[in-house]
C-alpha cells in the first residue's frame, strides 16, 4: 500500500508517476495526502489506512518528524524522491 505527497514533477503531478509505479510494483496506490497536513494528521492517516510506503516527491521537501525515524528505502539514490517504509 502506497501513498504520496502532493507535488509536481516536471510537467506531471506526482500522482500519475506514483500510480504507474504502484501498478508495476503490483501494489495498491491510495493517492496523495492533502496539502498542509500536520505531522500528527499525516501519521494518523498513514497508519489508519495501513500504508506501507510513503513517497515524498520534490527536492526540498520537509520530512515529517515521525518519518525521520523510519527507514528511507531509496537512501538518497533517486534525486527528487524519497520513499519511507511506514509500517
Amino acid at each position: 500500500r502506497i501513498a504520496s505527497n502532493k507535488e509536481h514533477i516536471g510537467s506531471n503531478e506526482a500522482w500519475h508517476t506514483t500510480f504507474r509505479l504502484a501498478y508495476h510494483l503490483d501494489s495498491q496506490y491510495y493517492g496523495q495526502v492533502r496539502d498542509r497536513i500536520s505531522n500528527s494528521e499525516l501519521e494518523d492517516v498513514l497508519l489508519k489506512h495501513n500504508i506501507d510506503y510513503y513517497f515524498i516527491w520534490g527536492e526540498n521537501q520537509r520530512i515529517p518528524e515521525f518519518l525521520q525515524q523510519k527507514v528511507e528505502v531509496t537512501q538518497g539514490r533517486i534525486p527528487g524522491l524519497k520513499i519511507y517504509h511506514v509500517q
